[in-house]
C-alpha cells in the first residue's frame, strides 16, 4: 500500500493509506513519510462501511512499527 499523508489530529498520528481504488485509515504513535509500506491489520482491528462514492473504505486501529505499519 502507499501511505500518501499522516495526519496529527491532536492525539495520535492518522495514516491515510491507498491502494488502486481502496483506501484505508490507520492510527499510530508516530509520523511517518509518504511511502510504500507493508500494513498488517488484524481482522478484528477493521470496520469496513460503503463510502458516499459506493466505494468502500477501510478504518482500522492498526498500530505502527519502525518498519511501516503492523
Amino acid at each position: 500500500m502507499h501511505l500518501d499523508d499522516s495526519i496529527y489530529p491532536g492525539d495520535k498520528w492518522e495514516y491515510r493509506l491507498r491502494r488502486g481504488d481502496f483506501v484505508a485509515k490507520a492510527h499510530g504513535a508516530r509520523q511517518l513519510a509518504s511511502r510504500n509500506v507493508w500494513a498488517r491489520i488484524p481482522a478484528e482491528s477493521v470496520w469496513v462501511f460503503a463510502a458516499a462514492a459506493a466505494k468502500y473504505s477501510l478504518v482500522t486501529n492498526a498500530a505502527c512499527s519502525r518498519g511501516g505499519l503492523v
